[in-house]
């Protein structure tokens, strides 16, 4: 019987502690606290994705909260398992920053393909049908970036000449 009692008493601190750990990446997020709330809301989001426990909020909410803190790897990581989830997850706005995180880890033409795909969702976009068209233009700017290089010479004086 004290094995018995033992044992509902760890599953109720277990499952109250996952619910703490929600509320407090709630919390932090609402004070805008992203910097603490997306190692929180990771946690949550890595959760919900391997076993399907808890909510899809969590998996946004550590999208947007690595967003804040620039972390764009992770958080496009995020938004892409969200994707895979339902293509619908996001809303006009979030998919504007997601495709705006793959630009600036220069991924240009997942960028593209991303705004194709939210251009058929709102199709009155005009940054969406702006990228979709138009969103590897910079591919080239980069390449070519490669070709120039500067060279120090040896004669400044550090004084500003």
């Amino acid at each position: 019987m004290r094995i018995l009692i033992t044992l509902c008493a760890v599953l109720i601190s277990f499952c109250s502690f996952s619910q703490l750990k929600q509320k407090l990446a709630d919390d932090h997020f609402e004070n805008m606290a992203y910097y603490d709330a997306a190692p929180i809301y990771g946690e949550l989001a890595d959760k919900f994705l391997s076993k399907k426990k808890g909510d899809k909020e969590s998996v946004k909410r550590a999208a947007y909260s690595y967003g804040k803190i620039f972390e764009f790897k992770t958080s496009n990581k995020y938004y892409k398992a969200l994707l895979k989830l339902d293509i619908k997850a996001l809303n006009e706005q979030e998919y504007m920053e997601y495709v705006n995180q793959l630009r600036m880890v220069r991924q240009y033409q997942e960028s593209v393909t991303i705004a194709q795909s939210a251009l058929q969702l709102f199709p009155e976009n005009e940054y969406f049908k702006l990228i979709a068209s138009k969103g590897t233009k910079l591919e080239k700017i980069f390449a070519d970036s490669l070709l120039n290089k500067t060279q120090l010479l040896p004669f400044n004086s550090n004084l500003g000449d």
